[in-house]
């Protein structure tokens, strides 16, 4: 498990990863400006060429930051991607745990899955509530298409009848969850594949606009 720092900027955040990629013998992955995203159409002329989503990589640490648009800061806190490898993909309770006890300053707490069904529902609502008592929780399902295809398809004979209604119970199951996690404070939602840097950017654009974290 990996705790990713996640640094703002005001419209320096180019020239301070470049710094970041000499000094710590890493490498730029990403350095995206606002003028190629999603958001270009949104974005004043003269701030295109900041960036909206920058990464680097240094060893087995990720670095990311951005230029803030509007409502830049001085650093009071900090926003943390918190990354999960496959052996410990599941344990929710280690991670949680880690971010109570370790970091103790509010911070933005990014949580991505991408389970298919959802035999821990209370559990998971449990540990995003306890970190929601200190942090800025934003909790993020990954869409699996051909599951909801399969949901919304008719079925035309009875395999395909056992399949529609598997399909429609794992959608419960993630509705129910997205739900209890929105009542209690959670920003909950479901990513489509594709779009998941646009989507979390979105979610952290309002975040920063209505001045949560």
């Amino acid at each position: 498990m990996r705790l990713n720092p996640h640094l703002s900027f005001d419209g320096q955040c180019e020239a301070a990863f470049g710094f970041y990629e000499k000094c710590l013998g890493g490498k730029i992955h990403l350095m995206l400006t606002y003028e190629d995203s999603p958001l270009a159409q949104q974005t004043p002329r003269a701030w295109g060429k900041n960036i909206l989503h920058a990464t680097l990589a240094f060893g087995e640490q990720v670095l990311t930051g951005a230029d803030v648009m509007e409502g830049y800061q001085k650093p009071r806190g900090f926003s943390i991607i918190l990354e999960i490898g496959e052996a410990a993909e599941a344990d929710h309770s280690r991670a949680a745990r880690v971010l109570l006890t370790e970091q103790s300053r509010r911070s933005l707490v990014v949580w991505i899955t991408d389970f298919a069904e959802t035999p821990t529902t209370p559990e998971v609502i449990e540990y995003a509530m306890q970190m929601t008592q200190r942090h800025l929780v934003v909790f993020a399902a990954m869409n699996q298409p051909d599951l909801t295809t399969l949901a919304e398809t008719a079925p035309k004979n009875r395999e395909e009848m056992y399949r529609h209604a598997a399909a429609l119970e794992i959608a419960q199951r993630r509705d129910l969850l997205l739900r209890g996690l929105r009542q209690r404070g959670v920003f909950a939602f479901e990513l489509v594949p594709g779009l998941l840097a646009s989507s979390l950017v979105n979610q952290y654009l309002d975040i920063k606009e209505r001045n949560l974290l």
